[in-house]
């Protein structure tokens, strides 16, 4: 209701805003409501991995998350600062699809929430050019904390040489796999592939073909060997990235052999051999009719409380592209920023450090085991590995319209699209985005 009555009182002001703006991305995930504290045996003085700062004046803040409702991680953050200072924590709900447009809103009016949670990296340059974060200067804020990824804050977060943001590595996307899928039609795993030095985008592509099929015989394939949250973990694993950074600015890529081949990868498995799931992985995954999926591996826990069977579930790294070395890592960063508006900066950052401490917290003794889920020993086995490969300079696709026009080349690919002539298509309009 909050959200409904201040969003009328602002749409005559700022209607010619709306245009500029077009959402991309997926619908938030879903937390696990069986969470009851990440740390309950733990005081939030013995959680709090920074210095605790003395707050003056009113110390409650709102905070926007793109979700309809706070995640349990934001609780735990929430109920820490707390603790620790005695202010309360209201949020400003909204979606994936819907965060620019109510940030533009809200910015408009000046009244963005203080704080800005979980989505910076695929937004940031959009947002500079609305003015709409605080700068967070050295002296404001601890980043040389050893649980502060100052490489994504370098990379994301940082606009002619100043800081709007902060951010917490996160753990890196691997392939996650149905094994009892894929061993009772008699083949061997992505596991069992890696470990003999077999997994690659070749052997991806042949079990991808050999996991799809029809399974009521009406003629249509209703079960699929693949699909995938994002590209970008491809592109890395290809030793690539479509922009690259030239004394500071983002130059476009798109054309180099990596990121063709990635594209070429997936035309093959989508128009080829058919074995890309037309349903999102992450409801046909636990729904048994995808057989493997590339994503984070904290959604491990949400096709379990889906109804999958948790010991079917195994992790892989992202198979080898035929322009890498060696296989390679992508991970996108945990980011929390204050706004232009921000009512007691020295209250948010609190705020942040309360957050960043509970997402710290959960990679302190190796990879991250989040909402109550524990990791399998061979999951384990294979977080540990893949969180020491390597990964290329990520520079941020944030760029306008940019990550809507990647996603445009994969859509028409997969329609049956070149991979030359959808790239064509979209190139133009990719490096008048970056001007």
């Amino acid at each position: 209701m909050k959200k409904i009555v201040r969003i009328l009182s602002l749409v005559m002001s700022v209607i010619l805003l709306l245009s500029v703006f077009t959402a991309c991305g997926t619908n938030g995930k879903k937390p696990n409501k069986n969470f009851e504290g990440l740390y309950d045996n733990e005081s939030a003085e013995a959680r709090l991995l920074f210095e605790k700062r003395k707050i003056e004046g009113d110390a409650n803040l709102e905070v926007f998350w793109f979700m309809s409702e706070a995640r349990d991680d934001v609780k735990d953050a929430a109920s820490m600062y707390k603790d620790l200072y005695g202010g309360e924590i209201s949020y400003y709900f909204s979606s994936w699809n819907d965060r620019e447009t109510d940030l533009a809103l809200l910015n408009s009016a000046k009244e963005v929430p203080d704080v800005l949670l979980g989505f910076l990296e695929y937004d940031f340059p959009k947002f500079i050019d609305m003015g709409l974060f605080g700068e967070i200067g050295d002296n404001d804020f601890d980043f040389n904390n050893q649980y502060v990824d100052k490489k994504s804050v370098e990379s994301f977060l940082t606009a002619d040489s100043k800081k709007y943001g902060i951010a917490v590595k996160d753990d890196p996307e691997v392939l996650i796999y149905n094994k009892d899928y894929i061993t009772k039609l008699g083949f061997e795993t992505p596991y069992e592939l890696y470990k003999k030095g077999e997994w690659n985008w070749e052997s991806l592509k042949k079990l991808a073909k050999n996991l799809s099929y029809d399974s009521d015989n009406d003629g249509m394939l209703d079960h699929y060997g693949f699909n995938v949250w994002s590209m970008k973990s491809l592109f890395v694993a290809n030793n690539t990235w479509p922009l690259l950074r030239e004394n500071g600015v983002p130059k476009l890529n798109i054309s180099a052999k990596e990121v063709t081949e990635t594209y070429q990868l997936l035309y093959d498995i989508c128009n080829v051999d058919k074995a890309f799931s037309p349903e999102v992985g992450e409801t046909a995954f636990p729904a048994g009719k995808v057989a493997m999926y590339i994503e984070r591996p904290r959604l491990i826990q949400h096709f379990v409380n889906n109804g999958m069977n948790a010991d079917s579930i195994e992790i892989a790294p992202v198979p080898k592209g035929p322009s890498a070395s060696d296989y390679m890592s992508f991970y996108s960063p945990v980011t929390s920023a204050i706004s232009n508006t921000c009512k007691n900066k020295e209250a948010a950052l609190a705020f942040i450090e309360c957050y960043i401490s509970g997402q710290a917290g959960m990679l302190k003794t190796g990879p991250r085991e989040s909402y109550g889920y524990s990791y399998t020993e061979q999951q384990k086995e294979i977080m540990d590995v893949v969180s020491k490969f390597d990964t290329v300079e990520i520079v941020s696709t944030g760029y306008g319209s940019f990550n809507k026009y990647l996603t445009g080349i994969f859509s028409d690919i997969s329609k049956g699209s070149t991979v030359s002539a959808a790239i064509e298509l979209y190139k133009n309009k990719m490096e008048n985005e970056l001007k």
